[in-house]
């Protein structure tokens, strides 16, 4: 443990606000004063000896990316150059930083929580002191309570770096973590009632619609809840915040209750991979599902093959000899036969989008192939799938009249 955890708060100041330290750092921070510093409880701390900040694995920041240069450029250049205030020109940082002490042996005795940006460019500046506010409740912080401390932070409209939406998306992710208790009885119901749904392949029709109720009361509330902190990290209107909420809910519920892999990160690779040693007639077409309260979203990603088709028409004269749609869904997928019906239907409607829309291939549907290919997503129970590979419209039709 370090000596910054076992020093009482109120003797702190004798230790790191001596008169020598609290001059120098007003003259490097001129906002500040000694009286100042005293009245906020506020310490002085030395760069890189008192404090450190974590910039590798974040633990201490809910952000996705260690550092944005820009932001401690714009800080660094005010540090440096100073901003004039009421015509007196104000050098160094504005605001202090805020810490926690540190519970690990043989690191600087407090660790940095809000102001990574600020404390790099005092750092860049030369600047040997910071000043730094201790959060003494940091410690009692449940894992939900830190995150909301410090996404609570980056969301006022002075942060240098708000939150981003992706950031946001990545901290309600966490919310769902073995490492959360957040909402943990209505986590552990979903699941219950998913393996339920799942387990009975033969359930009654009125069973299964019973299941299905109370999951959706049991999603609400943990959509509802999360609604609520998203308007609080991004200041987003009610009905943006639960459309980002329902995303990452659907998100994870596709991903770690119906075994689903939905981030599709070798997606890329199996498409390189299953295109080689093919000829150049060929068009390929990726396309992720969008699935939106079980509606399959057809009309956009019809319209893309077809703008492809006469792109390629243009380029050639002639239309391609087989367009291959390569296909995966990253998240709307309730369970494993949901997905195998999503697959079906897409190629149903795919069908059916072309077949009424012969027109747009100069009347040449009936010599236009058209094939799926569905990226393997499955990953658990007795349909497990490679995400190496494809699977065509035969297989899903085969699996689906085994269920």
């Amino acid at each position: 443990m370090s000596e910054a955890v076992k020093i009482e708060s109120h003797l702190r100041e004798n230790i790191y606000n001596t008169t020598e330290r609290l001059k120098a750092a007003c003259e490097e921070h001129s906002v500040f004063t000694p009286k100042k510093i005293a009245k906020q409880g506020y310490l002085v701390l030395e760069i890189g000896v008192d404090i450190s900040f974590d910039y590798e694995s974040l633990a201490n920041q809910p952000r996705i990316y260690n550092i944005d240069r820009s932001t401690v450029d714009k800080y660094l250049i005010q540090c440096r150059d100073g901003v004039d205030q009421a015509g007196e020109i104000i050098k160094g940082i504005r605001s202090a930083v805020t810490v926690a002490a540190s519970k690990l042996a043989g690191h600087p005795p407090f660790v940095g929580l809000l102001g990574h940006h600020r404390y790099t460019a005092a750092k860049d500046a030369g600047c040997k002191y910071v000043v730094a506010k201790v959060e003494e409740d940091w410690h009692k912080f449940t894992f939900e309570g830190k995150q909301d401390f410090l996404m609570t932070d980056n969301a006022h409209k002075d942060n240098g770096k708000q939150n981003s939406q992706a950031s946001v998306k990545n901290q309600l992710a966490t919310l769902y973590s073995k490492e959360s208790n957040w909402m943990i009885k209505e986590r552990q119901r979903l699941t219950e009632l998913q393996s339920l749904l799942e387990a009975k392949g033969d359930i009654l029709c009125s069973d299964k619609k019973a299941i299905e109720r109370e999951m959706k009361e049991v999603q609400k509330k943990l959509v509802s809840s999360k609604v609520k902190k998203v308007v609080k990290w991004m200041d987003k209107a009610p009905q943006q915040a639960k459309s980002l909420a329902t995303n990452v809910f659907n998100h994870w519920r596709q991903t770690h209750e119906a075994g689903i892999d939905g981030k599709l990160g070798f997606w890329e690779k199996a498409v390189i991979d299953d295109r080689k040693e093919r000829p150049s007639s060929h068009l390929y077409v990726p396309h992720k599902i969008s699935v939106k309260n079980d509606s399959i979203m057809i009309t956009n990603p019809a319209y893309h093959v077809q703008y492809k088709a006469s792109e390629y028409y243009d380029s050639h004269g002639e239309f391609p000899t087989m367009i291959t749609v390569y296909i995966g869904v990253p998240s709307g997928v309730k369970s494993v036969k949901h997905l195998f019906e999503i697959r079906k239907g897409y190629h149903k409607a795919f069908e059916k989008y072309f077949d009424g829309n012969a027109k747009v291939f100069e009347g040449k549907r009936e010599n236009l192939k058209v094939e799926y290919k569905f990226i393997g997503q499955i990953n658990k129970g007795n349909y497990e799938e490679s995400n190496e590979k494809f699977y065509n419209i035969d297989y899903v039709n085969e699996k689906l009249a085994s269920m």
